[in-house]
């Protein structure tokens, strides 16, 4: 979509073909700086930064008119926006589920269009589903093992089930 976008606005190019690549590979380096910041302090950030601008796999893909660059972003960008949504942990109101387990509406309402966003620029994002359902269902099994509270019924719950059922259904004896 976005060399798409480029051919556009500078015409069928090499100059236009590798733009895409360029722009999302220079936004990558502040939103590695945000991630490292966000999950750890700014020391992580900046030092995720460093290795982002030196990383030789992003000054290549960068480089190049391929769609690798202009996907680690918007990956990145929809990485970030989950996780702002899932375990953001600012509310400790018990008002509704939502609340009860500190998931933002803000950024949830943001998710599809950070997936849209992404899935326009590469298919691959479709994996980051598997991501989302090995780390859900790892800390809902550490719930129950460690017997907490609201352990069946908490947001890491509600992904465990479904991808338990996702699993059994794969390894039914017709699905291979």
């Amino acid at each position: 979509l976005t060399i798409v976008l480029s051919y556009l606005i500078f015409g069928v190019t090499d100059f236009a073909t590798r733009l895409p690549s360029v722009i999302f590979g220079t936004l990558l380096i502040p939103l590695l700086y945000y991630l490292g910041k966000l999950l750890f302090n700014k020391q992580v950030g900046l030092l995720a930064a460093f290795l982002g601008t030196i990383s030789l796999y992003e000054i290549f893909w960068s480089r190049v008119s391929r769609n690798y660059a202009s996907f680690a972003f918007p990956y990145l960008l929809l990485t970030v926006i989950l996780y702002l949504a899932f375990e953001s942990q600012k509310s400790q109101s018990a008002d509704n589920w939502f609340a009860r387990n500190f998931i933002s509406k803000r950024y949830l309402i943001a998710l599809p269009f950070g997936f849209i966003f992404a899935l326009l620029n590469h298919q691959l994002v479709v994996f980051l589903a598997f991501s989302v359902m090995a780390y859900g269902s790892i800390i809902a099994v550490w719930k129950i093992l460690r017997k907490e509270h609201n352990r069946f019924t908490n947001k890491y719950a509600t992904v465990l089930y479904p991808t338990i059922a996702v699993t059994v259904f794969l390894f039914l004896p017709f699905m291979s």
